[in-house]
Order: C-alpha cells, then sequence, then structure tokens
C-alpha cells in the first residue's frame, strides 16, 4: 500500500465549539434581522433581507462543515466551502509561525490564536486558527509535522503583522474599512432594490 492511499496521520475538522456558535450566532442574527426589517420596512422589506440573509448563511454554513485539514506521510493540505482539498508536499513546510490576533471589532469572541504553516521561502501554505478546531488539535497537527514553531510574544494586530509579513493575511483582513464599507453600500441598495421589486409587485 502507498503512502497517498493510507489514511491521514491527524485530520482536523471543525470543532463542536465551532458549529454551536455558528448555529446559535445564525439563529440570533436571522430573528434580529428579520425582527428590525418588519419594523422598520414591513414584510415587503423580507423581500430584499431574506435572500441577502441566506446569501451569507450558506456560505458560511458550507465552510464550517467542510473545513477540514489532513496530514498524510507525504502531504497536507485543506477544504474549505467546497469541501475541495489542497494538497501540499509535506517536504514544502519548513517551519510554523504562531501569532496571536486581537478579538473582531464588537465580537464578543477572546482572542483569534493562528498558526500559520510555512515553506523554505516564508511563503505561507496552511493557516490553522484555534477557534476552529481548538489549541489541543493545532498543537497536536504541527507536533506530528515535526517542524520548528516560532511565535511571536503577546497579541499582536493584523496591521501590525501585515507589515512584517504583507502575503500572509487576505485582503478584507488587510483592509478591513473597506469591506465595511463595500458591505454596507451592498446591504442598502439590496434592501432598496428589494423593497421597490416587491412593492411593484404586490401593486400589479
Amino acid at each position: 500500500m502507498s503512502s497517498a492511499s493510507l489514511p491521514p496521520i491527524v485530520e482536523l475538522r471543525s470543532s463542536d465549539k465551532t458549529k454551536r456558535g455558528l448555529a446559535i450566532g445564525l439563529a440570533v442574527g436571522g430573528v434580529a434581522l428579520v425582527a428590525a426589517t418588519v419594523l422598520r420596512l414591513g414584510t415587503v422589506g423580507l423581500y430584499a433581507t431574506v435572500p441577502l440573509f441566506l446569501a451569507i448563511f450558506i456560505p458560511v454554513t458550507l465552510h464550517v462543515l467542510r473545513l477540514r485539514v489532513v496530514l498524510t506521510h507525504t502531504q497536507v493540505g485543506k477544504a474549505g466551502m467546497l469541501g475541495k482539498l489542497k494538497m501540499h508536499q509535506r517536504a514544502d513546510v519548513n517551519s510554523a509561525l504562531r501569532v496571536v490576533f486581537p478579538p473582531p471589532p464588537r465580537g464578543r469572541h477572546g482572542p483569534v490564536p493562528t498558526t500559520f504553516l510555512v515553506d523554505h521561502h516564508g511563503f505561507p501554505l496552511l493557516r490553522l486558527r484555534d477557534n476552529d478546531f481548538g489549541q489541543t488539535r493545532v498543537d497536536e497537527f504541527v507536533n506530528a509535522l515535526g517542524i520548528k514553531v516560532h511565535a511571536y510574544p503577546g497579541i499582536m494586530t493584523m496591521s501590525e503583522f501585515n507589515e512584517r509579513h504583507p502575503d500572509y493575511l487576505a485582503y478584507w483582513e488587510r483592509k478591513p474599512t473597506t469591506l465595511g464599507l463595500f458591505i454596507g453600500c451592498g446591504l442598502v441598495v439590496a434592501i432598496v432594490a428589494g423593497a421597490a421589486i416587491a412593492t411593484i409587485a404586490i401593486q400589479m
């Protein structure tokens, strides 16, 4: 039997805590969104907010349920929303870089410990969050790789981290203000358009 056909040495999936948090967050957010829409725009506004909520709900749910990281004898890989594993050669993983980011704005969650698996050129291959899998499982995964771990002390903002490692973070993490404005404008446009379409449909 080849090493590629052997079962994973370590496999990480979304923790039960993450799944519970998703369920509670979506339930509370959905109820609050519907209630606010009905109070401000009436039932007509639901034509816009329900599709918008589903557009957020479905990708987030798929990401959490399909999130998976595997380590085999020869490869390491991660699957996200689409469920397809993106694999890298295990030999390409040179070290791990651990950093703790501050809590998200207006969020009730604590700091976000994050581990990057880095190749020999300093390029990030995979990103593991303790909040997704649990610290014990992430540590187990890194220990199984048998690589050096470099850690920044204390909590580091994403801006500070991006100055030192410009290729590690996603665009929306590097430009949170731009993302917020984009989402806000999209929300306003969706609500106005949905309300207009619903009003026309009712009058027909």
